[in-house]
């Protein structure tokens, strides 16, 4: 039976050696959010689909009608809302969110909508919330974010 020796680094796991095999560095993600007195996360959120989850369709859009509501319901909305893939849907008129997404979008949440995306899927119909953004632009964002949420 292989015995593990593990290092930890202020509380979290930083190294582990099996017997007889080589030490693997680990980097492990923040198990909660920690908020400074006086700051605010200002976090992106990431959203892929139009629904949360997978398997049943219809409790998958339910979740994201619930988390976009989480999201009104918090002090202040996410820095910003990017959508790409099944996503873009969220922000076109016809969507049944789109009261939340415009709510989103007065309250100062930039919301973003793939191009490629919304060729590919919206058709004719227009955004009610949100601008269109290259997918290199939704990276750029991606990548500068404080924090990100991806539901």
């Amino acid at each position: 039976m292989a015995e593990n020796n593990n290092k930890q680094l202020n509380g979290k796991l930083s190294a582990a050696t099996v017997r007889g095999s080589q030490t693997l560095g680990v980097l492990l993600p923040e198990p909660m959010l920690e908020i400074t007195p006086g700051g605010r996360p200002d976090p992106t959120v990431i959203l892929r689909s139009e629904r949360l989850g997978e398997g049943d369709l219809e409790l998958g859009s339910r979740l994201m009608k619930e988390f976009l509501q989480a999201l009104l319901a918090c002090p202040e909305p996410p820095q910003a809302l990017l959508c790409y893939h099944s996503a873009v849907l969220l922000a076109l008129e016809d969507s049944p969110v789109q009261d939340a997404m415009r709510q989103l979008e007065a309250r100062g949440c930039e919301i973003l909508v793939c191009a490629s995306s919304l060729a590919a899927l919206a058709g004719s119909r227009q955004l009610a919330a949100g601008r269109s953004a290259t997918l290199a632009e939704l990276v750029e964002r991606m990548c500068k974010a404080r924090q990100t949420l991806w539901p």
